[in-house]
């Protein structure tokens, strides 16, 4: 159960790298670049509907994840689901407080204790859009060299 939860684990970190930095900022994703991309970071749109775009990617990825991992361990698809719920709510929390459309800062630490650095990790983000790609797991942003303090 423990092997499960990790890969899980990994399976969301390198999923929220990916979709972010090759989806929703590169070409490739169409109308999912358009909204987020051009609507949200250039027009400066912060409703929720552009939490929708990355969390309906994150959700397909999940379920080919959660496919693709049976074949491991029944488990996997189990602790998956898990971790995309937690990832779901953390994220949703800390996107709200980044773009000033909700307060509840204290619940955001709570669910994820190192909130304060991706509040900054995401602010970032946004000033620089080519960097800062990780959403909730921002050390991926030092693996792939995109990170900038």
């Amino acid at each position: 159960m423990l092997l499960a939860f990790f890969v899980s684990v990994l399976y969301m970190v390198l999923v929220e790298y990916v979709v972010h930095r090759w989806y929703m900022h590169d070409l490739v994703g169409g109308e999912t670049f358009v909204e987020h991309a051009i609507e949200h970071h250039r027009e400066g749109i912060n409703d929720d509907r552009h939490l929708l775009v990355f969390g309906r990617s994150m959700f397909l990825a999940w379920v080919i994840g959660s496919i693709l991992l049976l074949a491991v361990s029944w488990w996997i698809p189990v602790t998956l689901a898990v971790t995309m719920l937690w990832w779901w709510t953390s994220w949703t929390l800390i996107h709200r407080i980044v773009h000033g459309t909700g307060n509840k800062i204290v619940l955001a630490h709570l669910l994820c204790p190192w909130a304060f650095l991706v509040i900054r990790h995401h602010r970032i983000h946004h000033e620089h859009p080519g960097c800062n790609f990780g959403a909730i797991f921002i050390f991926t942003d030092l693996f792939f060299g995109t990170m900038k303090l």
